[in-house]
């Protein structure tokens, strides 16, 4: 989840709210009489956003939609392709701003021995390559998502890996194991 905001100028500044604010307890003991703890919202300097313009044509001559074979819709095709084309080029700009080393803090590489753990959210630490029966992916996600959550300030909702990795996550022996024996939640047990 990227945060998004409403601009009505091609660049400018932009208000952010400062990490404070969500990750410090201001909360404290209060007893009728006496005033609560109090505390401030603070902020922090604005952030610069610049609007890049893109742009992709695909000439459709005039005659050609009442010439063409009416097996072939040549204006939607040539919409979808035009829509198609700069979806992707979209997700490329994301993909190469916020999937890449460093953005995060927590770069961190799959390894078949000698792993270092994940369990500091740093980078340059190791975790066993998920192929490996006895990696732990779980604990790879849940460190992965409280250094997201620590970096970001909010939970990330969605995990990308690419086909190799996935293809390990898939036949996993212990995600495996999970599915094929779910165990209840603590909370919801009896007791």
């Amino acid at each position: 989840m990227v945060p998004q905001i409403s601009v009505d100028k091609i660049a400018g500044y932009y208000p952010k709210w400062a990490m404070e604010n969500a990750f410090t307890n201001k909360a404290g003991t209060w007893r009728p009489g006496t005033l609560p703890p109090t505390g401030d919202l603070k902020v922090d300097d604005p952030g610069f956003y610049a609007c890049q313009r893109y742009a992709f044509q695909l000439p459709l001559l005039a005659d050609i939609p009442f010439v063409a074979d009416e097996a072939y819709p040549v204006e939607k095709a040539t919409t979808q392709m035009v829509t198609d084309v700069l979806r992707l080029n979209k997700e490329l700009i994301i993909k190469n701003a916020f999937f890449k080393t460093t953005v995060w803090g927590c770069d961190w590489a799959g390894v078949n021995s000698g792993e270092t753990g994940t369990e500091a959210q740093t980078t340059g630490l190791t975790f066993r390559r998920f192929n490996d029966a006895d990696s732990d992916p779980l604990e790879v996600f849940k460190d992965g998502k409280l250094a997201i959550k620590k970096a970001a300030g909010v939970d990330p909702n969605t995990l990308h890996h690419g086909r190799a990795g996935l293809s390990a996550l898939r036949l996993n022996p212990t995600l495996i194991s999970m599915f094929r024996n779910p165990r209840p939640l603590r909370s919801l047990q009896p007791g």
